[in-house]
């Protein structure tokens, strides 16, 4: 019996084979190139895709040496909890202002409207509140109010307000906590307060006829020192 002949060609699994090792062959070399690619060319490349995304800044070769020297500099503002002195510019004489102080914690005291003495709801609130200031280092800051057309003994609503708070503040002393604490501020008829703070009950006329009670984040040692020392805290005069 004579043999089959072969068919002519090569089989069809040799081409399958042959693309594969093809793929294979490609990634390998893919992986060596990336492999062995140099920081500049990496970077080249790099700036060509951001300029062709539209993108901004060129990185640069100092670029790492840059971010390490800005933390290096970041780190030395402060060694071992001290600050370093920053250097001097154009104007070495400057004027020391203190930063805003934030509240911690207070409360609204109410007056009758036209008064200028607490009343029974008023001592129980800063009751309340001698529980929350007191054994606290913090400065404490009286703000008095008072009502537009509020008739009085004063003559002006500066002096009601300020008036009403000299009052809380003689209460809280009687309390026990130090004079030295508090600080005391009036603003007239001039920082209304909403009817959102008044009793269900009371006078709308009443609404800025209160005193606030703030505890600040400024402590009492802050304001410590002679008279000298705080003079030294001022320039003589501010640069134009």
């Amino acid at each position: 019996m004579p043999k089959p002949k072969c068919p002519a060609g090569v089989p069809e699994w040799v081409l399958t084979y042959g693309d594969m090792m093809s793929l294979l062959l490609c990634f390998f070399i893919m992986l060596y190139a990336i492999s062995t690619l140099e920081i500049v060319k990496a970077q080249a490349v790099s700036e060509s895709l951001s300029k062709a995304f539209g993108g901004g800044r060129k990185t640069g070769q100092n670029f790492q040496s840059r971010t390490q020297q800005a933390r290096s500099r970041q780190q030395q503002t402060t060694l071992g909890g001290q600050k370093i002195p920053a250097p001097v510019g154009d104007h070495d004489r400057v004027m020391n202002i203190r930063d805003m102080a934030e509240q911690v914690r207070g409360g609204v005291i109410m007056f009758d409207y036209n008064g200028d003495e607490l009343t029974d709801r008023a001592k129980q609130d800063l009751d309340l509140l001698v529980q929350q200031l007191m054994g606290a280092p913090y400065k404490i800051e009286i703000r008095g109010h008072a009502a537009v057309n509020e008739q009085s003994i004063y003559p002006r609503y500066w002096d009601l307000s300020y008036t009403r708070a000299m009052t809380v503040k003689d209460y809280l002393v009687s309390k026990g906590i130090p004079e030295r604490f508090f600080r005391i501020s009036a603003t007239g008829p001039y920082e209304p307060i909403g009817s959102g703070s008044l009793a269900p009950d009371a006078d709308p006329r009443a609404a800025s006829s209160l005193v606030e009670v703030m505890q600040l984040l400024d402590t009492v040692r802050d304001y410590d020192g002679s008279k000298a020392d705080r003079q030294n805290t001022f320039m003589d005069q501010l640069p134009l």
